[in-house]
């Protein structure tokens, strides 16, 4: 599978703080793994590789506090020490478990006073041990310490927590993905939010102008690297992601996927689940040093059917594709189709939710290798 890979002019990196993205998502038998994750293996392969999922961890007790009793879509997220937080959606408490995937404790409570949460809408690890949740309900910024103290509580300053989107940076900022409705912000769909004082410090990545991206902010997901630059998906009628620096942009990989057929926005806005739902990019992540960009997408089901998405089916509705873009060549070095069930949590790392014999509910980490493929016979 070939890219495109334009050359754009280059500008001065912006001064921003290093980036530990955390990115979310869905997610059964407690592995046994008493270490933090390992990287993700690449067994010698530099085209046309295969993806081999193995289970990396089990988290979830039958009863007591660690009981996975979650509502809505479940995210889980991951700090340096291996420590997992699982929350779901809307996000009320958070299950903290430990790298060995033993429970560890519960944080939060559900309510509209101080220090409970209403309407959380996403979870950003902005430390070791120490996280912050956004609330749009209360229109609050919550951080919590390693211990799962409140540590503090910040209203936002000047805009309305409408997204459900936040990537982490190093120290007290934050890169927030919505399309805030503020008069001086319309057109940027990220912006950098101080977690300790509830301002937004700067907005970018526009929506118009030579590089328009698009008005819904939740198609634009981003994968930040070390060099302070991020990946965007900046185009939701085709496959294209972007290297940017903040409001510029330097590179451009196209990629002419089948699975992905290029449409107007005339034909992507007239749908409806009368119609197989139309293909999306939901998560990118960089692997180590850079060289690696995941790219998550979801598709129609193979066998698709006429389905109510709230309905909660929606393993008939939609398959997921993950493929793997080596940076150092600009190739798509493996693709391949899964059930709706497993997401990108991380690069190399794909959870899901599964319902034991007995009926407990589980969250599943799987690690993907790379392996070549092998020769035809």
């Amino acid at each position: 599978m070939d890219l495109e890979y334009p050359q754009l002019p280059g500008s001065s990196p912006i001064l921003l703080l290093y980036v530990a993205l955390a990115v979310s998502l869905l997610g059964p038998q407690r592995a046994a793994a008493q270490n933090p994750p390992g990287p993700t293996a690449v067994a010698s392969c530099e085209e046309a590789c295969g993806i081999t999922l193995d289970l990396e961890m089990e988290y979830g007790d039958d009863s007591g506090p660690g009981i996975l009793d979650l509502v809505g879509w479940v995210k889980a997220y991951r700090d340096v020490s291996g420590r997992t937080y699982i929350a779901g959606d809307p996000i009320d408490n958070v299950l903290v478990f430990g790298p060995d995937g033993r429970f560890v404790r519960r944080i939060g409570s559900s309510g509209s006073g101080p220090g409970e949460l209403k309407d959380g809408s996403s979870l950003v690890v902005t430390g070791d041990g120490e996280f912050s949740v956004l609330d749009r309900g209360r229109g609050v910024i919550l951080n919590f310490d390693h211990t799962g103290r409140l540590r503090s509580e910040v209203r936002t300053v000047g805009w309305v927590p409408h997204g459900t989107r936040t990537f982490g940076w190093d120290g007290p900022q934050v890169v927030h993905v919505a399309n805030l409705a503020t008069s001086d912000r319309i057109g940027f769909p990220l912006h950098l939010v101080n977690v300790e004082t509830g301002e937004i410090e700067r907005s970018f990545g526009s929506v118009t102008g030579e590089h328009e991206l698009g008005a819904n902010p939740g198609l634009h997901p981003v994968a930040v690297r070390q060099d302070r630059r991020m990946w965007m998906v900046v185009g939701s009628e085709r496959y294209d992601i972007a290297l940017w620096d903040m409001n510029r942009r330097h590179r451009l990989l196209r990629h002419e996927a089948s699975w992905f057929p290029e449409q107007t926005r005339v034909e992507r806005t007239h749908g409806g689940m009368d119609k197989p739902p139309q293909p999306f990019i939901y998560a990118l992540a960089l692997s180590e040093y850079d060289s690696l960009l995941w790219v998550a997408a979801s598709v129609a089901d193979e066998e698709w059917r006429k389905a109510d998405l709230h309905s909660g089916d929606s393993d008939t509705y939609y398959d997921d594709i993950l493929e793997v873009i080596d940076l150092r060549t600009n190739e798509v070095i493996a693709s391949q189709r899964f059930d709706h069930s497993y997401h990108l949590i991380e690069a190399g790392l794909l959870g899901r939710l599964a319902i034991t014999a007995s009926g407990s509910v589980r969250y599943q980490t799987f690690r993907a290798r790379l392996e070549a493929a092998a020769p035809a016979r």
